[in-house]
């Protein structure tokens, strides 16, 4: 068998445009409103990036690849969202948002408005913090609290989906974070202007697909093997200068935010089966969406098993492969934001061919790995 690994941004980018209630900035354009003449306003509007027209499967320009369905879901009915402001000198938290209001154009683009409080308008400087799909929210007290107290909060975590589905319905939800900070910000009541520049949102779970691009298959089951139950909403604090360039070499997917600081104590036993799905291509796929994990070392490695009815399962790694062999201790990490693509094809009508890809933006050559049954 020869195996082949996909290693690229997955759509995560939500890109934010953020309209801050009279910010007198360089790119910012001044809107009035006379319907709310006494207050301060403050907007975002969320929107996708565009794709790429490349013929690399779906990736946008900036190296990103889309989300589809309700992994560009944000749940706006039932305003499972929060929008904070920190003092950037401090960290500390100042106010939420107020009396917001939010908009679904479809499921991929979205605007909320809100009444900005009146601490926040004594600022003019600002760190934004955007959040949704949480399974809950903390009661921040201003000048208190602290971002890390956002980042590091047991209610910032989510558990690990009880079916490979995402379903609102049945409050399977792909959680969101934002982050930004804004210089030069002066608000004026019954102003409203609109920022340029957009903030990404990041998902907070990795996807994982399996593709057999082969005739129809039967009684297959693929599996995870090794993963954590619960998961950050937000990567690390310390990133948060380095997550948003739109650039994968530049961005900060670079340092893990686990619960707990590390991998489940029983994380190499958890086994779950992923979710296969009909995309309409006729090729079966099989989806799951995880937490983040560390995979640096052999003796916590995750990986997939593929199995065909009753034959012995095959094996893909999370890993890095060189002349047709895995490299000892190349396992991956498993990162928020991030597509794990397997593509499998029928060689010689015995043996599954995977082709390994680890750069998002240059497509590699495919190395031969074969991976005995």
């Amino acid at each position: 068998m020869k195996a082949s690994f996909y290693h690229i941004v997955y759509g995560v980018s939500v890109g934010i445009l953020l309209a801050l209630a009279a910010c007198n900035q360089g790119s910012i354009r001044d809107i009035h409103d006379n319907s709310r003449e006494s207050e301060a306003m403050f907007a975002i509007s969320f929107k996708m990036p565009e794709t790429r027209e490349s013929g690399d499967g779906g990736s946008g320009g900036n190296g990103y690849e889309e989300g589809i369905g309700y992994e560009n879901y944000i749940e706006m009915i039932d305003n499972n969202y929060r929008i904070y402001f920190f003092d950037p000198g401090s960290n500390k938290f100042i106010a939420e948002l107020h009396q917001t209001t939010g908009t679904s154009f479809g499921t991929s683009e979205y605007r909320i408005t809100g009444t900005v409080p009146e601490e926040v308008c004594r600022h003019n400087r600002l760190s934004v913090m955007v959040v949704a799909n949480w399974m809950r929210y903390g009661n921040l007290i201003p000048g208190h609290n602290h971002i890390d107290d956002v980042i590091n909060a047991e209610w910032a975590q989510f558990d690990i989906l009880d079916k490979f589905e995402l379903d609102p319905a049945r409050g399977r939800l792909m959680p969101f974070y934002g982050f930004g900070t804004y210089d030069n910000v002066t608000f004026r009541k019954g102003e409203v202007t609109r920022l340029d520049e957009p903030v990404a949102l990041l998902r907070a779970m990795a996807k994982v697909e399996v593709v057999l691009d082969m005739p129809a298959v039967d009684d297959v089951k693929v599996e995870i093997c090794g993963y954590n139950a619960k998961g950050c909403c937000t990567p690390v604090f310390s990133e948060h200068d380095n997550y948003d360039h739109r650039n994968w070499d530049e961005d900060y997917t670079r340092e893990l935010h686990l619960a707990g600081g590390k991998n489940d104590s029983d994380a190499t036993s958890n086994r779950k089966e992923l979710q296969r799905i009909d995309d309409g291509t006729g090729k079966p796929k099989w989806i799951a969406y995880l937490p983040e994990y560390c995979n640096s070392h052999n003796t916590n490695a995750a990986y997939i098993e593929v199995r065909f009815g009753s034959n012995p399962p095959y094996r893909i790694d999370f890993a890095e492969y060189e002349n047709g062999r895995k490299l000892e201790d190349s396992q991956m990490n498993i990162y928020r934001n991030n597509l794990y693509r397997y593509t499998g094809i029928l060689k010689d009508n015995a043996v599954i061919v995977f082709s390994v890809t680890v750069d998002p933006f240059e497509v590699l050559p495919d190395e031969d790995v074969e991976l005995n049954e």
